[in-house]
């Protein structure tokens, strides 16, 4: 249900009104207007791609999400063999009063390992060095999957979609639409879309949103290794654990237990469900169901399951992030007899989620939520460095 509603959300900022964005009836685009901001006879500059590149808007869901349809994209963009424009991710601070905002992914991430996978250009280095030569304004084509009896195509309608392209200064001059399948690994649906779309015709390909999948393909979960840590949070994480643990091991714990997580959960209750959200990252291989318990752990369970690790570890510290009660006091009590300090990154709220991520990632053991795209985060990381990972309410 989940996921027809952000499907439904989604694509109704995709096509169909052809004719109107200069569009004959059998998709080729008028040829009275430029596909883009370079002739095709015209040598390229030594710093361009000539087999074009992608981009788009991350606007579905917040850091979690976008993290996985990143990784999806990226496969998507390697099979195509153009260059991957990577976005800002976008983010929604507490005082905007739920405007959207950007943040580029450099601010946060090592670029490093991300180039040696694959082709990548920023997208504010994109528009200040690329769109200048292959995309000028006049030229600025979006593309459009095509649905049935959806209204006119506009990547730009609703927010964090028009903040996000006027940020950089897009209007979209008009619209390409395909019915093309996003598996371009698949032989077949590479050569449709190299068919589609040539990069001597189409040097970029702009989508309204990410076409890799949420939940992830399993598959894809080793392109995490690109998340490197820039040098500003890999500094304030070492100075962290150095002042609250003196080096020493600690157990992580990840809690969902705020009012909009809560509602989010109750889409469990009552159905036998495989997939919900980010949960095959504990039930990919497994014929598990997710549960309501899962998503929403009780007291009870979280109680004893973090008492559980902590004698088998016989760590003194536990880390908690959470994105609203970090259960500091009643932990505390439970674990008395083992003399475990609790301790969170912002005592007083509003820590940096990167931050705590980063912090879980280096525990000694983790306990996760099996549904939450944060946690997955912490998860996938930690299952190519072969770090023990385990789910509250859930026995692999």
């Amino acid at each position: 249900m989940v996921f027809l509603l952000a499907l439904s959300l989604l694509s109704s900022y995709f096509t169909p009104s052809l004719a109107s964005h200069g569009l004959d009836g059998g998709g080729a685009f008028d040829t009275a207007g430029p596909h883009s901001g370079q002739d095709v006879g015209e040598a390229l500059p030594d710093h361009i791609d000539p087999n074009g590149y992608v981009l788009y808007c991350p606007c579905m869901g917040r850091f979690g999400n976008q993290a996985e349809q990143l990784l999806g994209t990226l496969d998507f963009v390697k099979s195509l063999n153009r260059t991957y424009v990577v976005p800002p991710f976008v983010i929604y601070p507490p005082e905007a009063k739920k405007q959207s905002d950007r943040v580029p992914f450099n601010k946060w991430f090592s670029l490093k390992v991300l180039k040696s996978v694959h082709r990548t250009i920023t997208m504010e280095e994109f528009f200040a060095t690329v769109a200048p030569v292959v995309w000028k304004p006049g030229s600025r084509i979006g593309h459009c999957r095509t649905y049935a009896n959806m209204k006119q195509c506009n990547h730009k309608e609703g927010n964090p979609f028009g903040p996000f392209w006027n940020h950089f200064g897009v209007d979209f001059d008009g619209y390409e639409h395909y019915d093309l399948p996003y598996d371009a690994e698949l032989p077949s649906s590479k050569a449709a879309w190299l068919e589609r779309f040539p990069g001597n015709k189409y040097p970029v390909i702009a989508l309204a949103g990410a076409v890799g999948p949420f939940p992830m393909d399993p598959q894809n979960w080793p392109l995490q290794k690109i998340f490197q840590w820039s040098s500003t949070i890999s500094g304030q994480v070492k100075k962290f654990l150095k002042e609250k643990f003196n080096d020493e091991k600690y157990i992580g714990i990840h809690l969902r237990n705020g009012i909009d997580w809560s509602n989010a959960c109750e889409h469990v209750d009552g159905s036998s469900r495989y997939s919900y959200m980010a949960s095959p990252q504990c039930t990919h291989g497994t014929d598990k169901t997710v549960t309501r318990e899962m998503c929403l752990p009780s007291e009870s369970t979280i109680l004893k399951e973090v008492k559980k690790v902590a004698k088998k570890t016989k760590a003194k510290f536990l880390f908690v992030a959470s994105d609203s009660d970090p259960m500091v006091a009643k932990i505390t009590k439970h674990l008395k007899s083992l003399k475990v300090t609790v301790v969170t990154y912002s005592p007083g709220g509003g820590g940096d989620l990167r931050v705590e991520l980063a912090i879980l990632q280096r525990a000694e053991h983790f306990i996760a939520n099996c549904v939450s795209s944060v946690s997955s985060f912490v998860s996938r990381h930690r299952r190519l460095h072969k770090r023990p990972t385990s789910f509250f309410a859930f026995s692999s």
